[in-house]
């Protein structure tokens, strides 16, 4: 777990608004560890409460949760939708992947999974 904490720190590090992280992989593989690193890192407080967006299915981040500057950081966990494009459509995904880093787990749940965007496959062992 701390590995991948400090994985997704790396990424967070050079977070900038536009960047879209596609997480897929195993429930409990570690895609909701990854977003904490991820925030703790793009905040620079590693105590930053980071919990699943499971049942939000979406939590913002932004200035107020110690981001700099203008960064709004969405952590998106699509694993209870069902693909239909109307699930999604709260979200408004167009707006928030042009303006926001966004952070998305399970991104086959979307009708078309968002293009240019860095896809990250974890995996567990065994």
């Amino acid at each position: 777990e701390i590995q991948m904490e400090r994985l997704g720190g790396i990424f967070g590090a050079t977070a900038a608004n536009g960047d879209t992280v596609c997480l897929s992989g195993d429930l409990g593989a570690g895609k909701t560890v990854f977003s904490r690193g991820f925030l703790r890192s793009a905040s620079g407080d590693a105590r930053m409460r980071v919990t699943s967006p499971t049942y939000l299915l979406d939590n913002a981040y932004d200035g107020r949760d110690g981001l700099p500057g203008d960064l709004v950081v969405h952590h998106m966990d699509l694993y209870r939708l069902a693909g239909d494009v109307g699930d999604a459509y709260v979200l408004d995904l167009d707006r928030t992947l042009a303006e926001c880093c966004c952070l998305v787990e399970w991104p086959d749940r979307l009708e078309k999974e968002p293009t240019a965007a860095l896809g990250v496959e974890i995996r567990l062992d065994g």
